[in-house]
């Protein structure tokens, strides 16, 4: 009954569940006071002394910014008041092979992951110099603290449940958006060596 084929059919349906309530105009609201202060801290560290601005460092940090307005948006401001205040750290990230919970458990298991891999590509590209294992390292910790807060915050505000699979699969979903980022990277250092060396 629940196989790859009933997941397909009925994503729609597990998406729109997701995105209920959610706000254009929050997003861009909440984005544009985000990149308003990143913009206020590149200029405060950056900025000052007649440096110029790193026009990629400037994308880059807004895209992320952008990201991660959206991913407020999902998990946080478009919510009413829900959640039972307890923290669950049981790890079960759903099944096909079990009843229709398991397996609407691992949809929204998947979905989890597939929201943060944007977010993990705009941190990989924000630190597009540094060394791929340093950057991997640094984007499961970040992804770790991001995804923490917000479980935090659901559990303060009411908004959700605190859940330790939340948390590993937006991890797992960071980790994976860096990965062809870096690969596109390297082809594209690949190539500028290429160039120089003619």
């Amino acid at each position: 009954m629940f196989n790859v084929r009933w997941i397909i059919v009925n994503l729609p349906w597990f998406l729109q569940s997701q995105l209920q309530g959610f706000s254009w105009i929050e997003t861009v609201l909440l984005a544009a006071v985000g990149i308003a202060g990143y913009f206020l801290l590149l200029y405060l560290f950056r900025g000052t002394g007649g440096r110029k601005l790193d026009r990629m460092l400037v994308f880059s940090g807004s895209l992320l910014v952008v990201c991660a307005a959206v991913i407020l948006e999902i998990t946080i401001f478009r919510r009413s008041v829900a959640g039972d205040g307890i923290i669950h750290t049981e790890l079960d990230f759903g099944s096909l092979r079990r009843d229709y919970y398991a397996a609407e458990r691992l949809v929204y298991s998947f979905l989890n992951v597939l929201l943060f891999v944007p977010f993990g590509m705009a941190y990989r590209l924000l630190r597009r110099r540094d060394g791929a294992l340093y950057v991997a390292g640094m984007t499961v910790l970040t992804g770790f603290c991001y995804s923490f807060g917000i479980e935090l915050c659901q559990l303060l505000l009411h908004k959700g449940y605190f859940e330790m699979v939340d948390i590993i699969c937006n991890t797992t979903g960071c980790l994976l958006g860096v990965i062809p980022v870096s690969f596109l990277l390297c082809f594209m250092y690949f190539l500028r060596g290429k160039n120089y060396g003619k």
